[in-house]
């Protein structure tokens, strides 16, 4: 478990002001340097995630234990137990701080399906989203696809940092893009489950709420990254979090 804002490491505690991570491509020199306030690991999961794997099989990403696997950003200086917790299985997630859990993992060509659900809402404590093809840095709007999940507006896409797509024909931009949903959202009433679906096949994006087709994209850019949780505001639990294999 990786906290990205200051440096939590259960069982070890690190404060070292930067690492410079170099990693040598078979092809040539290839170097990286990461500069933060990180932990000792975090050479390995800068250099785990640049590269994306196809899953050929079932993969949890939450095992419903602990939260291995997993890096955490978020805009203080809370630790991330304080924020993100599992409880009887459970994933559980305050309603503040903004904040985002990733995986170390980087992936692409996948089915995506996460089962969840609202544990209470309020006018300005409602909006979570489910993050695909992210890249580093870790940031407050890191380059990928947001998957919105706000309260009554479910199933909208949102382009961070200057990510692109075919529906978005604007000039590339580092502000955030909304591509809403067509139709009406398909949620289910707060403290009801939810089961989000997300085919991500190439540069192709599917988005299915509760079963239906909410919204999609082609020719996103970048196609492959981590995949994240991010709250700005809504206090949810998590059931399940998998992938699969793209089905022919």
């Amino acid at each position: 478990m990786t906290f990205l804002k200051r440096t939590h490491n259960f069982g070890v505690m690190a404060d070292i002001r930067k690492i410079v991570a170099v990693v040598v491509a078979i092809a040539g020199l290839f170097v990286i340097t990461v500069t933060s306030t990180a932990d000792t690991n975090d050479a390995q999961n800068f250099a785990a995630t640049m590269t994306p794997i196809t899953p050929t099989t079932h993969i949890d990403l939450f095992n419903g234990k602990d939260l291995t696997g997993w890096a955490f950003w978020t805009k203080t200086d809370l630790k991330p137990e304080q924020i993100w917790t599992v409880q009887g299985g459970l994933l559980e997630c305050a309603a503040e701080p903004t904040s985002y859990m990733r995986t170390l993992q980087s992936y692409e060509n996948y089915k995506l399906t996460v089962v969840w659900r609202f544990v209470k809402i309020t006018a300005k404590s409602n909006n979570i989203g489910f993050l695909i093809h992210m890249q580093l840095p870790d940031q407050l709007r890191p380059v990928c696809i947001k998957c919105q999940g706000q309260h009554d507006n479910q199933g909208g896409f949102w382009l961070y940092h200057g990510f692109t797509c075919d529906q978005y024909k604007g000039p590339k931009t580092l502000q955030n893009v909304h591509i809403p949903r067509p139709d009406d959202s398909n949620e289910n009433p707060v403290g009801q489950w939810n089961t989000f679906v997300l085919v991500c096949s190439g540069g192709d994006v599917k988005f299915y709420v509760n079963g239906k087709l909410s919204n999609e994209l082609t020719g996103c850019r970048p196609s492959s990254g981590s995949i994240g949780i991010q709250t700005e505001g809504g206090q949810i639990e998590v059931s399940k979090i998998y992938i699969e294999p793209l089905t022919k």
